[in-house]
């Protein structure tokens, strides 16, 4: 962030919100908390001039990183690790404002008492990045300040369901009238499509897609009975198509990397991505994504121990980690579209072994 003028207003803006966040910790104890998180969103909208100006030029000639599609961070888990191991730029994409979305059931002690504590954890979490890493991580409402159309979003997310299907002319009025069980719906779908759809991070592709449903169906079911399980399949991959769609609008508008821990988002954002192929803007987006998640699965939290993020920040700035990976994968041509696995994982590894290599020598000369 090179505009000294936009750096000075973001920090100021995060201790404003790192301030206003241990109040709101305070209050969650004593306060009803669908309160507290309007007031959450209130101070973001109060301030989404400048959010917006700080979102529309932080990446404007820097390689911006956004963690989403994820609760919170987790920075006891050390998860800030490997999040600030590509790129310049490291946003966190505040995950409050998801919990207004987040069907209530006041009459559920239990669920009630889950929640609040869930919200507890994130707003901690935020505290702790702001306090300790505001020089290297920050916190914005990405999505909540992103301007995005609804019924675009059903259409993207219909477009990428139907295309799974072997019958191209297949519709949303063909689909709920002639599809009843998730055996039909195996039957009906492309056979490449089969092992690229998951429902939980649990799933083993070596399973049947109908043993894959059915576990999903005995453990998170969140239908009544009566709705029979083509539509159960429908709404369920329709949500995760659509907040897909909705991570890849954002990062297009701010032109950033959605920087995802979890396979699910990760495999809808790639199969969401087949629609576009002709866009090289787009292409390039998911290609970096796919990277970084990548090295997030092989990212050895053993070998950071005892380390202090700060010196491991300088390890990787020293070493120049992304201009390394960027110039690999360009030697290589390696894009979207043709990409190894075993490849970029080669060309990742590689590097994240330099980086252990210096925190290693640096932790044993301090």
């Amino acid at each position: 962030m090179k505009n000294s003028f936009i750096y000075d207003q973001a920090i100021k803006l995060q201790n404003e919100y790192c301030a206003f966040l241990k109040n709101a910790l305070i209050k969650l104890n004593s306060s009803d908390f669908l309160m507290i998180l309007d007031e959450i969103n209130l101070f973001w909208y109060s301030n989404r001039e400048i959010v917006q100006l700080i979102l529309n030029y932080i990446s404007y000639d820097s390689e911006c990183y956004t963690f989403t599609g994820a609760s919170f961070l987790d920075i006891n888990d050390k998860e800030h690790f490997p999040f600030v191991v590509l790129g310049e730029i490291h946003i966190v994409d505040d995950p409050l404002h998801k919990f207004i979305s987040v069907p209530y059931e006041f009459h559920n002690a239990e669920y009630a008492e889950k929640l609040r504590k869930q919200i507890m954890y994130t707003i901690e979490d935020n505290i702790k990045i702001i306090e300790e890493y505001s020089s290297t991580i920050l916190i914005f409402p990405v999505t909540l300040l992103t301007d995005i159309n609804l019924d675009v979003i059903v259409d993207a997310s219909n477009q990428a369901f139907f295309s799974m299907f072997k019958d191209e002319s297949m519709t949303y009025e063909r689909y709920f009238n002639e599809l009843n069980s998730i055996a039909d719906v195996v039957e009906a779908l492309d056979e490449k499509t089969l092992n690229s759809i998951i429902f939980t991070e649990k799933d083993d592709v070596e399973n049947t897609l109908e043993e894959r449903f059915n576990n999903y169906l005995h453990e998170h079911n969140p239908f009544s009975n009566d709705v029979n399980e083509a539509r159960i399949f429908y709404f369920t991959l329709s949500g995760f198509f659509s907040q897909s769609f909705n991570i890849l609008l954002k990062c297009t508008q701010y032109n950033m990397i959605p920087y995802l821990r979890y396979d699910v988002v990760f495999r809808y954002l790639m199969l969401l991505g087949t629609n576009f192929m002709n866009n090289e803007k787009i292409q390039e987006i998911l290609f970096k994504s796919a990277c970084a998640h990548l090295l997030y699965k092989i990212f050895d939290k053993n070998m950071i121990k005892n380390i202090d993020f700060m010196k491991f920040v300088s390890c990787v700035q020293q070493i120049g980690l992304t201009e390394q990976i960027n110039s690999k994968i360009d030697k290589n041509v390696l894009s979207i579209k043709n990409y190894s696995i075993n490849d970029i994982t080669d060309i990742l590894k590689s590097e994240l072994n330099e980086i252990y290599e210096c925190v290693s020598e640096t932790n044993t000369t301090s």
